[in-house]
């Protein structure tokens, strides 16, 4: 199992312009026209955690056919399924005293 502390699948390893943050794609395969010299990107498949430190971290999947979206599901999701780490902001504990 991976380390918690190191996954880079659940921690924050990019962020877009309109501030959504994503960690590692679990899962990236890219089909190209041209094999050999890798031109003309065909397909591409993605899975990956988006905002996996806010209150509403969810598994983003998507399938590009031709730069355009052909799939795309979003689940809601508490628990990384790489290293097992509760996702989204802690609840503050109160402390009586």
């Amino acid at each position: 199992m991976i380390d918690q502390d190191k996954c880079g699948f659940c921690h924050i390893n990019g962020k877009r312009g309109d501030g959504q943050t994503f960690g590692k794609p679990m899962y990236e395969h890219t089909d190209w026209y041209d094999t050999y010299r890798h031109i003309n990107e065909r397909k591409k498949i993605r899975a990956r955690l988006v905002s996996p430190e806010t209150n509403k971290p969810r598994l983003h999947t998507s399938i590009k056919f031709r730069q355009r979206f052909e799939s795309t599901s979003i689940f809601k999701i508490n628990f990384c399924p790489m290293c097992g780490r509760r996702l989204g902001k802690g609840k503050k504990v109160k402390e009586n005293g």
